[in-house]
């Protein structure tokens, strides 16, 4: 789905870049969306970053 949404955002042209869409009662442009895709990113990593230090550092077992 991201990559497909990168691609889409990607292939845009003036006309739809500059387009303000009204979504559920809010407007939307092709810059809120790509704005929104990397903050959701960036959440996911805060997260996998967030995990990876909780986890305990035991040796691994044999």
């Amino acid at each position: 789905a991201r990559e497909m949404a990168i691609d889409r955002l990607g292939s845009l042209d003036s006309q739809e870049r500059t387009r303000v869409t009204l979504h559920a009662e809010e407007e939307w442009t092709a810059r809120k969306i790509f704005r929104r895709i990397l903050e959701h990113e960036w959440e996911h990593r805060q997260q996998i970053r967030e995990l990876l230090q909780a986890y305990p550092h035991a040796a691994p077992a044999r």
